[in-house]
């Protein structure tokens, strides 16, 4: 930091320096700062208790308690020159103990806070409920608080694990803050000066994070939605088996397929029961899958042979495919996962006993030429 002397056209270095050689303590200092001047902290907060002991079954204390602008609790925790590496177990511990205060619960807090700084004088629940009502500018009948936790950690150093598991969390949506506050004393004058950094989040990316976030659970809601159609096809294979009677082979690619043989290679020709990986459309198909000219020759040929095929309800012949050619059946995802097994199952008994003798037929036919 430098000192800018206008008159002299020149800058002076102002030195950093740690709080214990200065004599700042960590309660009766810094915490006092906070305090009174929560807006160091990167943000505007309504301090409602310090030294905050009143949980359950514990002599436990957070330093500060405060509410932000959305009605959420924010814990406080302060150190002085070092973090420690505990710091931040010891917020998530005290995150959790407030998760179950209720609306009556914060305002008898602060209403005993304001009762202290009045020179115990007391203060209502009422009054506590107005003036919160007045921090958030609404009214109180609107008023939710606590629908989460955010965390706040103060020091003017921080240990690599500390930082590591934060950044952590916040991968993980727990709001976590890290403010750096670093003191500096000008040598020439003795004054002293401090200066606060968020350190963490790295600014100016809330928003990437907020977007970061909202694929990443996408993503896991994708990985959720195969790992029930594991399940789904398990139970698929072992009632179409049932009803074929026959132990017929399948092949799973993915999560979304699950492919039955035919007496052609797999990829030329087999039946597919397809299931989306967001659960919104089902089929079960016949898909030739070679070259454009094979899939026609092929396709064409085995219609010939298969009897009554347009007959069969639901059934969509696509020449045009994007992937080859197919022949399906759509079914309806509305229906619950019972009724979808069961329409799936009888959906592709229909197309296997209609096309899988005509695949036969036209593989001998080939292969006596």
């Amino acid at each position: 930091m430098y000192l800018i002397e206008k008159e002299e056209k020149n800058i002076k270095k102002i030195s950093e320096c740690d709080f214990s050689s200065i004599g700042v303590l960590e309660r009766q200092d810094i915490e006092e700062w906070v305090e009174k001047n929560p807006e160091i902290l990167g943000e505007k907060l309504l301090i409602i208790q310090k030294e905050f002991d009143g949980f359950d079954d514990t002599n436990e204390r957070l330093d500060l308690l405060a509410l932000d602008l959305e009605g959420n609790l924010v814990i406080i925790e302060l150190k002085r020159d070092d973090s420690g590496k505990d710091v931040n177990w010891q917020a998530i511990k005290y995150a959790a103990y407030c998760s179950t205060l209720t609306m009556d619960d914060i305002f008898e807090i602060y209403s005993h806070y304001l009762s202290k700084k009045a020179d115990g004088f007391g203060s209502t629940k009422i009054e506590a409920s107005k003036s919160i009502s007045e921090f958030l500018d609404m009214s109180e009948d609107d008023l939710s608080l606590n629908s989460k936790q955010r965390i706040v950690l103060v020091s003017r150093q921080y240990r690599k694990e500390v930082l590591a598991t934060v950044m952590w969390l916040l991968d993980n949506d727990i709001d976590v803050r890290c403010v750096r506050i670093q003191p500096y004393k000008d040598e020439h004058t003795g004054s002293f000066y401090l200066v606060p950094t968020v350190i963490l989040p790295p600014p100016n990316t809330e928003d990437y994070r907020i977007k970061r976030n909202t694929v990443r659970k996408e993503q896991e809601q994708a990985v959720k939605s195969r790992g029930n159609h594991y399940d789904f096809f398990a139970k698929l294979k072992k009632s179409f088996n049932n009803i074929m009677n026959d132990e017929i082979e399948f092949s799973r690619r993915g999560s979304v397929f699950y492919k039955i043989r035919t007496v052609f290679p797999l990829d030329s020709a087999h039946f597919e029961f397809f299931y989306s990986d967001d659960s919104s459309h089902f089929a079960v198909c016949l898909h030739f899958e070679k070259s454009e000219e094979e899939n026609l020759r092929l396709a064409e040929a085995v219609k010939k042979k298969a009897s009554g095929w347009e007959s069969i309800p639901g059934i969509v012949y696509k020449p045009d495919w994007e992937y080859g050619i197919s022949f399906h059946i759509d079914c309806d995802c509305t229906l619950g996962e019972e009724k979808l097994l069961e329409i799936a199952v009888q959906n592709m008994k229909k197309l296997y006993d209609c096309f899988n003798p005509a695949l036969e037929v036209v593989y001998k036919e080939q292969h006596l030429k």
